[in-house]
């Protein structure tokens, strides 16, 4: 027959393994199984999550969300380039982390879709040299004309002048190739604003990661979580110095008041008293706020 513990010799079990003993330790001195002591001591956890209302699955989803998070700016750091850089740049990024990192998570960090990604390796396995010599030839001839439209044309006003003058090359070439360097259509009244947005969203930070003090470089970004068909926003900021996360929060929105509410946090957290600087993708979200 099965011993029966009392909720007094269960409890001090728990209370030990919590005081740094491990389970083997305590299996070894009370002669009681590993698995029995493992179902305790998640019985436990399970009571404690449960007076606060926490969900352990949540828990769980929210820990793989973080190292997740953490993943993403380990890559950044350790990329020669941007999530904004030329997507030649990027994929040769990928390529080079490839063997430290799964290329799913390589593509989340640097904004790259990951059927761009595969469809380029797919394309280098085949040897497909011939289009990629037409793309590489035709690319400065759209350099050309998109610069000398002040980067007011898209793709289907670059194609128009290059029929005109009389190269082959279909529209959907065109978009790409432009895509893949960023080249992207500014119009008209837009092109002042264009400007003025770029030089109020200055990357201060630009890829220097290496810190020497808390509190010299926060940085920050958002994560979508999809959980029982249900999105939600995760925002959080670690400081650069330890790579440690400061503040975090949870919404049903992202915008400003998600990422308003978690620098604030931050803030009070560590009341900064020297110079800062606070480095996201800075996309409206965050920019809005610093306006």
């Amino acid at each position: 027959m099965k011993k029966a513990y009392s909720a007094t010799e269960k409890e001090s079990v728990v209370n030990r393994y919590i005081g740094g003993e491990s389970v083997l330790a305590i299996h070894k001195d009370t002669g009681i199984s590993r698995q029995t002591i493992y179902r305790w001591i998640e019985d436990a956890q399970q009571r404690k999550y449960n007076k606060k209302g926490i969900n352990l699955r949540d828990v769980h989803f929210l820990k793989q969300s973080h190292t997740r998070q953490q993943i993403i700016i380990d890559i950044l750091r350790r990329s020669p380039c941007s999530p904004s850089a030329p997507l030649a740049e990027q994929y040769a990024a990928i390529t080079a982390l490839s063997a430290e990192f799964s290329e799913s998570i390589l593509c989340d960090a640097l904004s790259v879709s990951k059927g761009s990604y595969y469809n380029f390796k797919l394309r280098g396995k085949h040897g497909n040299t011939e289009a990629k010599k037409k793309r590489d030839a035709i690319a400065p001839l759209i350099k050309s004309i998109y610069d000398d439209s002040r980067q007011i044309y898209g793709p289907g006003k670059v194609h128009a002048v290059l029929k005109d003058r009389r190269y082959t090359v279909s529209v959907n070439v065109v978009a790409s190739i432009m895509h893949e360097n960023n080249w992207f259509s500014v119009r008209g009244g837009a092109k002042a604003l264009y400007n003025l947005n770029k030089t109020r969203k200055e990357n201060l930070l630009n890829q220097q990661f290496h810190v020497s003090r808390p509190n010299e470089v926060w940085v920050s970004d958002v994560t979508e979580i999809v959980f029982k068909e249900k999105r939600l926003f995760l925002c959080i900021i670690m400081d650069l110095y330890a790579r440690k996360i400061i503040a975090f929060h949870i919404s049903e929105n992202n915008n400003t008041s998600l990422t308003k509410k978690t620098f604030n946090d931050a803030y009070r957290t560590r009341e900064p008293n020297e110079t800062l600087i606070f480095h996201s993708d800075r996309g409206a979200n965050y920019v809005q706020n610093l306006l």
